[in-house]
């Protein structure tokens, strides 16, 4: 695992005589927002027990932070930055046989810092599309606590980094005296 770390960072460093084609740096602020989606199953979780119904639910958030971009080649670039994350979230308690139910809403707040590689293709002279995949850390700075007139829910933290994986599809208008214009 160490040689493996030890390459990649050999590479990484040395990447630039291996491909010299265009060495352009770039800096940008993005934002993102975070909407909620079934697709990977990261809609609403629920666990029954005893009779009680325990429920959170995603809402929207928004990420938001800087972009450090090196292109290594003509059709490819490496990105990094750091990005603060607000995520959303309902938590409902049902209990069924005394007719309780009760919602208090929370964000979680976390950090994160994405390296990703981009592949780009030409699609005109100032439009491309472009794909990109890579690995993040993220940083959970605190223990999470929600509660109402009712309940409290403590939520700890024993991972205070966590590794995920990040792809991303989007096209890009690029121009020599504005910069490059994202969606995706």
């Amino acid at each position: 695992m160490r040689v493996k770390l030890i390459l990649f960072y050999f590479l990484l460093v040395c990447s630039h005589a291996f491909f010299a084609q265009e060495r352009v740096t770039t800096f940008g602020v993005q934002f993102k927002p975070i909407i909620t989606s079934e697709l990977f199953n990261t809609g609403k979780q629920e666990i029954k027990q005893n009779n009680v119904t325990f429920g959170v639910e995603p809402l929207t958030g928004y990420s938001f932070g800087m972009v450090i971009r090196k292109g290594m080649s003509k059709n490819l670039s490496l990105e990094s930055g750091i990005n603060y994350l607000n995520r959303k979230f309902e938590l409902s308690i049902n209990d069924q046989d005394t007719n309780f139910l009760e919602k208090s809403k929370y964000n979680l707040v976390n950090y994160e810092i994405p390296i990703s590689l981009l592949v780009y293709i030409r699609l005109s002279e100032y439009i491309f599309m472009n794909v990109s995949g890579g690995l993040a850390l993220d940083i959970y700075p605190s223990d999470l606590y929600t509660y109402s007139e009712n309940f409290q829910n403590d939520v700890l933290m024993y991972d205070w980094i966590r590794p995920s994986l990040i792809a991303n599809i989007g096209w890009e208008y690029r121009t020599d005296k504005s910069g490059y214009f994202y969606i995706g």
